[in-house]
């Protein structure tokens, strides 16, 4: 092909003249763009001899003053930039007319449908996704964002996100659809980045004492591997900070890290929560679906906080499905594939209330947080810390601490341990009148009835909480109780209570269908 432009003078019939020129020469137009003071053409291949009798001719014309030779014409070049970004775009995009047929498509659309580009337009649309909800939208011109659906090609069935919306022309009358299709992962992805949380490394650590070293050595070393990970420690002592400076410093750092508190929620919701439901959740609800928290962590990390509290056959569960790689939500059909690490955490006393199996999967990478009561030598320097940051917010001028206000905290055995340390930092920095906080402005009274309700385990002398105490004591009774009267009627009789008591409480611990 040939391209160039003609500058000319700004007068009616520019083009009248030009096109006369080529009709004598017997040169057809393939294609013309005007603009002013500027006429582009698009002409077959020319020989050199033709080429100059062609511009002789038209420089004979007294309006035109320069002729210059270009790549391509404005439409073309607008035509390939927008080519380009759609080429390269994420997403999968699809055009099509108002019957159906695939006008447009880009290669993400052509690799999500596992197909060459150049069989696509064999395709109608309507006979890939036979999904009524969608074939009205289109058929009424509704803007849908983000609909989860499925298509069936070459026997295999895909799970996308599709977004579509109208393209209309100058008369506002619907020519065709616009169609993104986007994999789940990078929908769950896209929605990451856009709240990911404060990146937290190992560099925010501030340690000095062996104990803490060592645990922070073990983990560096482990987050350049994908082993999954059990964290040990009680509340308070930063379990959760050291799963997310594993995940920030692994190679799992760009996808998501989701968290999990399962001492918040009972199990027969954890299994919800996790794997998400096809289907009716719950008589009272409309039936839909739900994204479990390992699809959204999927590429990334799934920190489990106290997975003590999941009852073993959700323990069973949930790694049989790491280990496969996949699993079905329930009520659901389809598999759903699946690469996630996992980060759990425990305290000390509820260790022995993972499965066994499961707690083999971590024997080489379970690490410790000591607690503060063991690292008091750390104290001034993680006050200093702490009062460091608050400055950087509130910014009231307070530099540090007193001696004695640093001596009084360090004969202190917290028991809620690094969060009970800030509470009463926190406490202590606005109520300091001076520059540096003194003995006078710590109450560690006032948050002592958050944490004093810690005693020792019998079984391990470690510390506990007593309400896991109470529960691992009820755990216990309940599995003796069932070996011995084997119904809820006769177990609820023997221990004082309702066999619905007995029935929640064997759900709430996971024991209900256990032999």
């Amino acid at each position: 092909m040939f391209r160039f432009l003609l500058k000319t003078a700004d007068k009616v019939g520019m083009v009248a003249d030009v096109t006369n020129v080529l009709k004598e020469l017997n040169i057809d137009i393939l294609s013309m763009e005007v603009e002013p003071h500027i006429i582009f053409l698009k002409l077959p291949e020319l020989s050199p001899e033709r080429k100059k009798e062609l511009f002789d001719s038209l420089l004979n014309l007294r309006d035109i003053h320069q002729i210059l030779t270009v790549e391509l014409l404005p439409f073309e070049e607008k035509t390939q930039e927008f080519e380009l970004i759609l080429q390269n775009i994420d997403y999968g995009i699809i055009t099509i007319g108002r019957i159906g047929n695939i006008k447009y498509w880009n290669k993400n659309a052509a690799k999500l449908f596992s197909m060459r580009k150049r069989s696509i337009p064999d395709l109608n649309f309507f006979e890939i996704f036979k999904d009524e909800f969608i074939k009205n939208a289109i058929d009424n011109g509704k803007v849908v964002k983000n609909y989860e659906t499925f298509f069936e090609l070459n026997g295999k069935i895909k799970k996308v996100y599709l977004s579509c919306g109208a393209l209309r022309d100058e008369r506002d009358r619907i020519v065709g659809t616009l169609v993104i299709l986007s994999k789940p992962e990078d929908v769950i992805r896209q929605a990451y980045e856009i709240r990911k949380p404060y990146t937290f490394t190992f560099e925010d650590f501030v340690a000095t004492s062996e104990s803490i070293r060592d645990t922070l050595n073990k983990a560096m070393d482990l987050s350049e591997s994908d082993e999954d990970v059990l964290i040990i420690g009680e509340k308070g002592t930063g379990k959760e900070l050291l799963a997310k400076a594993i995940h920030n410093e692994s190679y799992r750092s760009q996808y998501p890290f989701v968290t999990i508190n399962c001492a918040s929620l009972s199990n027969y919701f954890l299994e919800f929560e996790l794997f998400g439901y096809e289907g009716l959740f719950l008589k009272s609800s409309e039936e839909g679906s739900k994204i479990g928290l390992l699809e959204l962590a999927n590429g990334g990390t799934l920190f489990i906080n106290e997975i003590s509290h999941l009852s073993p056959m959700l323990q069973e569960k949930l790694f049989r499905a790491k280990e496969n790689g996949k699993f079905i939500r329930p009520g659901g059909e389809e598999e759903i594939e699946l690469n996630v690490r996992i980060i759990a955490s425990c305290s000390p006393a509820y260790r022995d209330l993972i499965e066994k199996e499961v707690l083999k999967k971590f024997e080489r990478s379970t690490l410790f947080m000591p607690p503060l009561r063991e690292r008091l030598e750390e104290i001034e320097i993680l006050s200093e810390y702490v009062i460091e940051k608050l400055e950087k917010i509130y910014k009231r001028g307070i530099v540090g601490l007193e001696k004695e206000a640093i001596s009084m905290l360090s004969k202190y055995e917290w028991p809620g341990n690094l969060r009970e340390l800030q509470w009463v930092l926190e406490s202590a920095y606005y109520r300091a009148k001076g520059k540096r906080i003194e003995k006078e402005d710590i109450d560690l009274d006032r948050f002592k009835k958050f944490f004093t309700t810690q005693v020792m385990d019998t079984h391990g002398g470690e510390i506990a909480t007593l309400k896991e105490v109470v529960e691992k004591a009820e755990r216990e009774l309940l599995e003796k109780a069932m070996e011995r009267y084997k119904s809820t009627r006769k177990m609820g009789k023997a221990l004082g209570v309702s066999h619905t008591t007995i029935a929640y409480k064997l759900k709430q611990y996971g024991l209900m269908g256990k032999k």
